[in-house]
Formats: structure tokens, C-alpha cells, sequence
């Protein structure tokens, strides 16, 4: 709700009878209007003249449009398109009667008044189904847009036709109609009856939305700067068509498109031309009859398609509500991003690419959407969520299955291709994540580019302009984390099933997450990279060219959807916001060891803030960055907020008053904090390698050379290239890293040299460093490992993974290691196949692990293990 503006004095209120006074005040004012509408009104209103325009004639949608209308104080409606003002008028007036026995003024008379005067006016586009009549209704009379386009080049000041949409109910107009909707009109084109029924019911959930406007300004501008400018009549039909259009769009935003029954979807797909050569090859492959192949495929499509049932939304969003209520503080929300998206749906289907860290995100984004006034997406998961009760319920909220791994299946993969086709040609929204499962860790995980590949190609097969939406989802606090800890410590993950989800309900309701937050990153396109034609050849090498060129393109397109997928990422990257978890949490880990007293905690929050800034982070609102209320940039309660929920779930020792309190993170709870400190982690990389390789870089002869410390960051970068995303101008990157150092004064740089000017400085780079050290402990333990573990023996990857974190675990009680959570499984993993990639290991990813040839010498291996130990 939004407070009504003071009315001027063209939205002066007419004086309306006693009885539908009433009505406005019982009825209307229930209703919820985005402060959004009011804005854009507004803004139009200034701009020119503004006529509403509405789908289908209705006495309830007028009633409800002039109430909002005069109560935000936005210019009167004057004129109503075959109604007439007359209803608004108190029985007793002359006015109301001449009006019901028909004593009117012209229509086109009216209509012009209301336009010179600086009021606004109503048009419909079809008339009410009555019963019998045809079930969209039949077509109004178009000379009122004639009116208009007349008047408009009388003028200079632009009429604006905005399509109005007014919905009472949210659920999605089907393809299929039945007996009531033949006799009642359809949910889209409803008449009287039924407009009035949905209104009673869906009252509290109604939406007021207003559509892209259409300036007659310019389209008679560009009208007559075309080389065949359209006739009055053909320019009318053309103004007609392209409102119905955007009215139908900004319904489909709200609603969503047309659905079908599943059995309808299942059966359309099983008849796809793909599906049955699909099926037939099968077959044929098998050696088994068609019929048991297409049965097997109905099987797997009714495992995959998504069964949503629109009536249980309004029940979930009240569970969703006191669930939410219940455990988190506040969801953060960009709404202007949302607004983007609205934006982008106008225009065709949408694509949302979520980062993963809770099963909880499945939940989140349908339920921001869902009050975003947006039909809630269709979302992609993984089969182990298929279990029941959880299976069929998420099915009904617009969950559809897919496997973890194809396998190579081909009808399976025809099934879920054509299926996703099916979804983009009708502009339904896709929601899945590029990660692929849920980060332990709290830092981005690799894309997996498979199913994004699989529909860019379903959108280019469907001829659909796909927006893909980068957003972040991060919370304060993740309902995982205690089994995120049990995992990354080497625990095997549990297989999600009914025991599991009953066991873990009761705590997660009994304990509080603080906030939850959703951010949306700039919308990406696919831009298909074009492979190069073959060249003219002989006959005989025809064939030959062609698997050339077919085998480029598919090249080239792979390069392109690896390239998407890296935008993609990094957007999200860019817009994860900064909380006040991520700041203690960065604050308190990249000190060496021992307790932080409060004063230097908050002193390295101010740097980091002021860091964050400058490179243009986005702050939780909880931290209220640049207000002007302290002596820091920040609200310091919000910090505070924070330390007690660490201290209230055993995450961080408070010793002494909380004025002058020394923090300490017990070293069983360090993984736990590490989670958030990778929230924000991608923000300093860059200069945390830096600090490291210029700690490396000191000579006891003097200061290191530029080249000296540029030798050290190229090294440290090629030991993390997969793990973060680094710029691709590596010169760029290091001089920028270097430049914003000695702006910092962590570094001086003196010609060819680079020293670190004071002992402050040191502190400064050692807890840069800091940042990055648990990742360059875990390469330096897996190091050790391979020479302890692998000298002429070979060992499974599992079982060398298990005695690394066991070693690990050592070497943290004996001091060999500072970090604890440098010993997990996911940093152990990846720092094995950094070595296999170096060429340190083989035995692929599962199998038997040894040494190269090159390092199979223990000289190899230990001088790799003292070249990391440098940095240390």
C-alpha cells in the first residue's frame, strides 16, 4: 500500500452516491496496488494525456479503476467508453436519470472533452460474453480510437493509450474450455457473472498492472515517415491489434501462458517428430518392439513434466508466509530487478539462473515471484528430490525432474529437450541452477553448461528470444550449515529422503537464519557464434566437409554457451550482496590465529566497506552503507546483530563486556564462518594473491623487482585458475592490483622495485593474504600428500582423499597447518585435479591414483611442495 498523494485539482473527487461510497471503502480498499502503478501513472500523466484501455467491457473494472484513480490523486477519469459517468452519480440527481434513460452526450464529443480538459478516459475492447454469444466476447466499435487519432493531430501534446490490466484471480487462463466457460466466458474474457463471482473471491489477491503505453504521437510520426504510409482505416486496425497484444502480454507476465493439461503436454511430446525417430532408433538399437520403447518413454516423461496445480499457490504463499516469518528476519529483495524481469517477459520467455546454497531456494524464488504478482516459474531439479512426499508436492509447485547425469541416454535426452521446447514456445519461465548443486563452500561453484546448452538450442528450435536472468540468492545464515560442515569435513553426503525431511523440519522451525536476500544481475542473450561455411570442394570430399563444418559449428556453439555461462556467473558475483555475516566472518578468518578485540574488528570492516565501495558492491540494506547516523559508514547494531547470532549457535566466543569484547572462532566452528567469508571472497581475490606473492617476493638482499613480484602473482594465478574467475587481460588485472596497493600504501613502488613501506603494511598485506591462505594450505596439503602417499604406489582417488584430510587433521594439533578449513573435501578435490591437469597425477577422477613419470623422482616432489611452501 502507498499513502494517497494530495489530489490536484483536475483529480478532484466526483461526488458519487452514498451506496457506491460505500462499496469503494468496504471493497476496494482492501485491495493491495503496487506503489509502482501509482509512479508510472504519475509520470505518464505528466507526459500527455493518458486514456486506459481494458480488454473487456466491465462495470466492476470501472468501478475499481476510478477508486484508484481518484485516490491516489491521479486525473479523473471523464470519460467511459459505452458506461457513461452517470453510475457515479447519487440516484437523486438529474444527472443519474438523464444518464439511465439514455439523455447522453455524444460519445465523441465526450471523449475529446475529457482529453482537451486534461482528464483521462476509459476505452474497452470487446464487449461482455453474454450467454450464447461467442466465448471471447464480441469486438467493440474501433471508431473511438478513430476519435483519437483524429484529435491527436489536432494537438501537440501526445495521447498516450495505456493498456490497463485488472486481474482478480491468478489463475492461468487454459487452452481447453468447458461447459461454464461457454456460458459464463472465459476466465480471460469473462462476463458479468463471472467477473463479479472472481471478484468476491480472489478480492484481497487483485493486481493492478499497467502495460507498455503506445504513444499516437509517434505512431503518427513514424506513420508518416514511411515510404507506404498506412490509410486512417489500416492505421486504426494497426493501433487495435497492437493494444490487444499488449494487453495479452501483460496478462500472460501476470499469469503466465496458456496451460494445458499434463496429459495434453505428455502426449504432444511423445508425437514430436524428434521424439519418434527418437523412439524408433531406440528400438531398432535395443531390439526391442516400438511399443515397450514408447511405453518406457511415457514412463520418463511422467518422471519429468512438471504437474502444477495453480489453485494450491494462495494456500502455499500462507504457509511460505508464517514459515518465513518464522525463521528469517526479512527477505531482501531487488525490486528493481524484478521490474527488469517483468520487462523482459513482455517480450518472450525468460530463463532465471539462480546460484544454489539451500534447498530453500526452490521455495524463495517462487515465492517472490509469486508476490511480485508474476506466474511462478517451472523449475528444474535434480531427481534425488524426487522422493515422496517432497516429489509429488514440488511437482504441484512447478518442480520437473531431471537426472543428475544423462549417461549418454539419447531418448532421454530427446525427451527432456523436446520438452523444454514445448515450455520456451509457449513463453513459460524456466528456473534452473547453472551450478548445478549447492555450494558447500558459500563461493560460486563451475557452471555446468549442460542443460543450458540444451535450451539454447530448444529456444533457437523454438524460435524464442530467451532472456537469461543472472540472480543471487544468499542468507545470513544457511538451514544446511550443520550438515554442509559434517560434508566438508569428509562426512558422506546423505541421500534427501521422507526421514530426513521430517527429521530436520523441527529444527529448522525452532532456530533463526537472520536475513535472506535476492538480487538480480543485468540480463544476458545468447549470442550464437556463426561456424564458417565449407569451403567449395570436389564431389567426393562433399562429405568429408560437411562433418567439418558441422563439427565447427557445434564447436562454435559450445564457445559461445561456455561464454553466456561466464557472463552469467559473473554477474552474479557482481551483485551477491555484502552482509554483515560475510564482513565479521572475512574479518575474523583472515587474522593468523588467536582472538580479535572488538576495536580491530570493526577497524577491518571500515577498510573492507570502504573497499567494497569503491569497486561498486551492493551492501545488505541491514547495513544501511553511507548513512550519516555514526562515526563509521555503516550501521554498527547491524554488526552487533550478527555477533550474537554467531554467538547464540556456538559459531564465535565472546570473552569480556561487549564494549571492549575479544572475539574468538572456536577451530571446530571456522568451516561454518568460512562459508560466509566466500560470500564475498570473489571481491578480493585479486588483490589477496597479490599480498601473498608479495610477501613471497621478499629478498633478504633487498627489495623484490616488478618482474620479481609479477613471477610470483602469474604463479598463483595458474595454481587457482579454476578455482576463481580471473580477468582474461592478465597484464591489466596485475597492474590494476598493483596500482590500487600503492594507493592503499600497502606497497611503494620505486622504479623497478616494490617494497612494503612500513610494519603497518605488513599487517595490512599478511591479512589480505589471509583471505586465500586456506585455499593455498589445502594445494600445499594435497602436495604432501601425493609425495607422502603416492611414492611408487598408486591409491584410489577416494581413499587417497580420505588419508589426505586425515593427515590434515594431524598436521592442524601439531601447528604444520593454521587453517581448519583448509581441510575439507571439496578444497582437497580440486587441488587434486589441479595436479592432474598439471600433470602431476593420473588416474583420472575415480580411479587409481600415481605420480607422472616427470614427478615420480621424491627431488620433483619435494621441490613443488617447497615452491607452494613459499607462500606460506
Amino acid at each position: 500500500m502507498v499513502s494517497s498523494p494530495e489530489p490536484n485539482a483536475l483529480a478532484a473527487r466526483r461526488p458519487t452516491s452514498f451506496i457506491l461510497d460505500w462499496f469503494y471503502r468496504s471493497v476496494f480498499s482492501k485491495v493491495a496496488v503496487d506503489p509502482a502503478w501509482v509512479r508510472e501513472v504519475k509520470e505518464l500523466s505528466d507526459a500527455g494525456a493518458v486514456v486506459y484501455v481494458m480488454r473487456s467491457r466491465s462495470y466492476l473494472d470501472f468501478f475499481a479503476l476510478s477508486y484508484f484513480v481518484e485516490r491516489f490523486g491521479l486525473p479523473a477519469i471523464a470519460f467511459v467508453m459505452q458506461l457513461g459517468l452517470w453510475l457515479l452519480e447519487p440516484i437523486l440527481r438529474g444527472t443519474f436519470w438523464r444518464g439511465l434513460l439514455g439523455a447522453r452526450e455524444p460519445e465523441a464529443d465526450a471523449l475529446v472533452r475529457a482529453i482537451r480538459t486534461g482528464r483521462s478516459a476509459l476505452l474497452f475492447l470487446r464487449a461482455p460474453v453474454a450467454v450464447g454469444a461467442r466465448r471471447r466476447g464480441e469486438n467493440v466499435s474501433l471508431d473511438h480510437v478513430r476519435w483519437l487519432v483524429e484529435e491527436q493531430r489536432r494537438r501537440a501534446r501526445p495521447i498516450l493509450l495505456v493498456p490497463q490490466v485488472i486481474v482478480w484471480g491468478r489463475n492461468p487462463d487454459s487452452v481447453e474450455t468447458g461447459v461454464l466457460d461457454q456460458i459464463f466466458g472465459r476466465p480471460d474474457y469473462p462476463g458479468q457473472l463471472r467477473v463479479f463471482a472472481q471478484f468476491f473471491w480472489y478480492l484481497r489477491r487483485a493486481i493492478l498492472r499497467a502495460g507498455d503505453p503506445l504513444d499516437l504521437q509517434a505512431i503518427l510520426a513514424e506513420n508518416a515517415a514511411s515510404e507506404e504510409p498506412l490509410d486512417d482505416e489500416a492505421l486504426v486496425n494497426r493501433v487495435h491489434w497492437i493494444l490487444v497484444s499488449r494487453l495479452d502480454r501483460e496478462r500472460r507476465v501476470i499469469l503466465g501462458p496458456r496451460i494445458k493439461s499434463p496429459d495434453r503436454t505428455l502426449e504432444e511430446v511423445i508425437r514430436h517428430p524428434h521424439v519418434r525417430a527418437a523412439i524408433e532408433e531406440a528400438s531398432k538399437r535395443e531390439d526391442k518392439p516400438v511399443e515397450l520403447v514408447m511405453r518406457q518413454a511415457r514412463s520418463e516423461l511422467v518422471r519429468l513434466g512438471a504437474r502444477p496445480a495453480p489453485w494450491l499457490f494462495p494456500w502455499a504463499e500462507r504457509v511460505m508466509d508464517a514459515v518465513f516469518n518464522r525463521i528469517y528476519d526479512g527477505i531482501e529483495v531487488d525490486e528493481d530487478g524484478l521490474r527488469r524481469i517483468r520487462d523482459a517477459a513482455r517480450s518472450g520467455p525468460v530463463v532465471l539462473l539462480p546460484s544454489h546454497k539451500s534447498h530453500l531456494d526452490y521455495l524463495l524464488m517462487s515465492y517472490v515471484y509469486w508476490r511480485a504478482g508474476m506466474a511462478i516459474p517451472l523449475i528444474a531439479a535434480g531427481d534425488n528430490l524426487a522422493f515422496w512426499p517432497a516429489g509429488p508436492v514440488l511437482r504441484r509447485f512447478g518442480a520437473f525432474f531431471i537426472r543428475r547425469s544423462f549417461g549418454g541416454a539419447r531418448l532421454y535426452t530427446t525427451l527432456v529437450d523436446t520438452y523444454l521446447r514445448k515450455l520456451l514456445a509457449q513463453w513459460t519461465t524456466i528456473e534452473f541452477f547453472i551450478e548445478g548443486g549447492r555450494s558447500r563452500t558459500g563461493k560460486l561453484l563451475a557452471p555446468k553448461v549442460g542443460l543450458l546448452s540444451m535450451v539454447t538450442e530448444a529456444a533457437a528450435a523454438a524460435g524464442a528470444n530467451v532472456a537469461y536472468v543472472p540472480i543471487s540468492i544468499g542468507y545470513e545464515r544457511v538451514v544446511e550449515e550443520r550438515s554442509f560442515e559434517r560434508e566438508l569435513s569428509g562426512g558422506e553426503k546423505k541421500a534427501e529422503d521422507a526421514g530426513q525431511l521430517v527429521e530436520s523440519l523441527p529444527r529448522v522451525l525452532a532456530s533463526r537464519y537472520g536475513r535472506a536476500y535476492i538480487q538480480v544481475g543485468e540480463i544476458q542473450r545468447f549470442e550464437r557464434s556463426s561456424a564458417p561455411e565449407p569451403a567449395p570442394s570436389e564431389p567426393s570430399a562433399a562429405p568429408r566437409s560437411s562433418k567439418r563444418a558441422l563439427l565447427e559449428r557445434a564447436n562454435a556453439r559450445r564457445a559461445a554457451v561456455t561464454v553466456l555461462a561466464d557472463r552469467v556467473m559473473r554477474e552474479i558475483n557482481r551483485v551477491t550482496p555484502v552482509t554483515p555475516a560475510a564482513l565479521v566472518a572475512t574479518a575474523l578468518l583472515s587474522r593468523r590465529r588467536g582472538g580479535m578485540p572488538r576495536a580491530e574488528l570493526l577497524s577491518h570492516i571500515d577498510a573492507l566497506v570502504l573497499e567494497l565501495e569503491a569497486l561498486g558492491a551492493r551492501f545488505a540494506a541491514a547495513l544501511a552503507v553511507g548513512y550519516e547516523g555514526g562515526r563509521r559508514p555503516y550501521r554498527v547494531d547491524a554488526i552487533d546483530q550478527v555477533i550474537a547470532l554467531l554467538v547464540e549457535n556456538k559459531s564465535l566466543e565472546l570473552h569480556g563486556p561487549a564494549h571492549d569484547a575479544i572475539y574468538q572462532v572456536p577451530d571446530s566452528r571456522r568451516i561454518a564462518l568460512d562459508y560466509y567469508k566466500n560470500n564475498l571472497l570473489h571481491f578480493f581475490v585479486t588483490r589477496s594473491l597479490l599480498a601473498s606473492a608479495a610477501l613471497a617476493s621478499r629478498r633478504d638482499s633487498g627489495p623484490a623487482t616488478v618482474a620479481q613480484l609479477r613471477e610470483e602473482f602469474d604463479a598463483l594465478r595458474a595454481m587457482f585458475a579454476k578455482e576463481f574467475a580471473f580477468d582474461a587481460d592478465a597484464d591489466r588485472e596485475f597492474e590494476q592490483a598493483l596500482e590500487s596497493a600503492c594507493a592503499r600504501s600497502d606497497l611503494a613502488r620505486d622504479d623497478h622495485a616494490v617494497l612494503i613501506p612500513d610494519a603497518a603494511a605488513l599487517e595490512r598485506l599478511r591479512f589480505d593474504a589471509g583471505m586465500v591462505r586456506n585455499f593455498i594450505e589445502a594445494w600445499w596439503l594435497s602436495a604432501r600428500a601425493i609425495e607422502q602417499f603416492l611414492d611408487g604406489d598408486s591409491v584410489l582417488a577416494k581413499e587417497l582423499a580420505s588419508k589426505t584430510l586425515a593427515l590434515g587433521q594431524r598436521w592442524l594439533l601439531t601447528g604444520e597447518l593454521t587453517r581448519r578449513e583448509a581441510v575439507t573435501r571439496p578444497l582437497i578435490d580440486r587441488a587434486f585435479a589441479h595436479w592432474r591437469e598439471l600433470g602431476v597425477l593420473v588416474g583420472g577422477d575415480s580411479g587409481p591414483q600415481r605420480r607422472t613419470e616427470r614427478f615420480e623422482p621424491s627431488a620433483a616432489m619435494s621441490a613443488l611442495v617447497a615452491e607452494i611452501s613459499r607462500y606460506l
